[in-house]
């Protein structure tokens, strides 16, 4: 598959009581009157770190893959339940950026690495989400 711009499709609400399936729609970026914050991760000390309240947008960005043909992994959110995803993308020159929708106080760790299958060292680029 080409570098082209890939998207998490994200399933709308709907309020109708039928059969009908949910809507499917493509949401890139946060849809939200709170401000979007910017995490760039880094594999560098010291570890980046923002701040948002909840239901703010962070807005976070891996850097490119330094493997051809290897894109980052989607980042991994740690403790569970403080980010939501809410889109994902990876531009045409393999910077992958994903928005997340901030849900309840406390602090998260974004990181993300390359999958690939080989004994060279894979970087492992990470930041911090503080939610006030």
């Amino acid at each position: 598959m080409g570098m082209a711009v890939l998207s998490v499709a994200l399933t709308a609400c709907s309020s109708s009581t039928g059969s009908s399936p949910p809507t499917r729609v493509v949401a890139v970026g946060c849809h939200t009157t709170a401000a979007t914050v910017r995490l760039a991760l880094s594999d560098a000390q010291p570890v980046p770190v923002v701040r948002t309240v909840p239901g703010g947008c962070v807005a976070v960005r891996v850097p490119r893959s330094p493997f051809a043909g290897h894109a980052t992994d989607v980042p991994t959110v740690t403790p569970d339940g403080r980010l939501h995803l809410v889109s994902d993308t990876v531009s045409a020159g393999g910077i992958r950026t994903v928005y997340y929708r901030a849900l309840r106080t406390g602090t998260a760790t974004v990181s993300s690495t390359v999958t690939i299958r080989t004994n060279v060292f894979v970087p492992r680029w990470s930041g911090l989400v503080v939610i006030v």
